[in-house]
């Protein structure tokens, strides 16, 4: 997973347990995180920033039976890592609502959007609540993204679905994917440009990887792509 701060990417490398940062165009690369946090290593997946530039992690480890995933924050130099929230089923997409006051968190293998409201530092956690949840069978929640009117966007792997439900929980529209002979279809994840309804999907399949454009309900804004300032 890569998000955009600034000018520049940060990109979770899921398997080695790091956080890395470089310019578009390639150039700058720089390992910002690797190692253990609170005596485990990570396994960083999805990225969002608030205004400051701090990074939130989703920490992809756990199953309903041992929910041991964690939200990470990271001060925006990848330094001084703190557990925001722990005892989570994969937790995997993550995004600040509108003004910054809580997250929407997907545990991939509950099919359920968490909302967490967050304490004045950003670091704990001083409300969870289940948002909403989707049957989604053996499938699982993976990034998501927001827009400017608080609506939720979530991708369901394995199919060729967006799930979108406004602030209140209520689902509102799903978005699909035009079927293709594509073989099985990963809905993985998507973004919305700031100021425009321009959104975009990255599906892959048996026959190879496309991005699909989608018209969002509201414009997009920094949360729709990450956050930051």
């Amino acid at each position: 997973m890569s998000r955009v701060r600034g000018r520049e990417l940060q990109v979770t490398d899921f398997h080695n347990g790091k956080i890395d940062r470089l310019n578009p165009d390639g150039t700058g690369f720089t390992t910002v995180f690797s190692g253990t946090v609170d005596g485990r290593p990570m396994v960083p997946d999805d990225i969002a920033f608030n205004q400051a530039g701090d990074m939130y992690v989703t920490d992809y480890q756990g199953s309903p039976w041992d929910p041991i995933g964690r939200v990470v924050r990271f001060d925006a130099d990848g330094a001084n890592p703190t557990v925001v929230q722990g005892g989570l089923s994969a937790p995997n997409g993550i995004s600040f609502t509108p003004d910054y006051s809580a997250l929407w968190v997907s545990e991939y293998s509950r099919g359920q959007e968490d909302h967490f409201t967050l304490t004045p530092d950003g670091k704990g956690v001083s409300e969870r609540r289940v948002g909403m949840t989707g049957n989604i069978g053996m499938h699982g929640f993976d990034s998501n993204t927001v827009d400017a009117a608080g609506n939720v966007y979530q991708t369901v792997i394995g199919t060729d679905r967006i799930l979108v439900w406004d602030a209140g929980g209520a689902l509102v529209g799903t978005i699909s994917v035009p079927p293709q002979d594509m073989g099985k279809m990963l809905v993985s994840n998507l973004v919305i440009k700031p100021g425009t309804t321009d959104g975009y999907i990255t599906v892959g399949g048996d026959k190879g990887g496309f991005i699909y454009r989608f018209r969002a309900l509201a414009p997009g804004i920094p949360q729709s792509n990450g956050g930051g300032a």
